[in-house]
């Protein structure tokens, strides 16, 4: 627990919100926080008793959508390649430009 309350300034919030649904709604199973995983998406892994979510929390200011490529089981995040995990991957950004008409 204690990484990741030394992580990024929002990695906190994440990780408390997940907390907090875990402890109200009672569907998540379980939550890791900082997971040994053969991927990049290691942040915390939530498990329902259906499903597994692996969350990944980056520090990138300002991302768009065009900074985004899937290729090969890889999100490329401006270039920078970071493996997905086989199950349901989740990216958090600090920021995003995402606009929409």
């Amino acid at each position: 627990m204690r990484n990741a309350f030394s992580g990024y300034s929002y990695q906190k919030q994440v990780t408390l919100l997940l907390l907090t649904i875990m402890d109200v709604e009672r569907n998540i199973s379980k939550i890791e926080i900082e997971a040994k995983t053969s991927d990049s998406f290691d942040d915390l892994i939530i498990s329902t008793n259906s499903e597994s979510f692996h969350f990944q929390i980056k520090d990138f200011e300002d991302v768009s959508v065009d900074d985004l490529r899937i290729q090969n089981n890889e999100i490329f995040i401006k270039g920078k390649p970071h493996k997905l995990s086989s199950k349901k991957n989740v990216l958090f950004f600090k920021k995003t430009s995402i606009k929409t008409k």
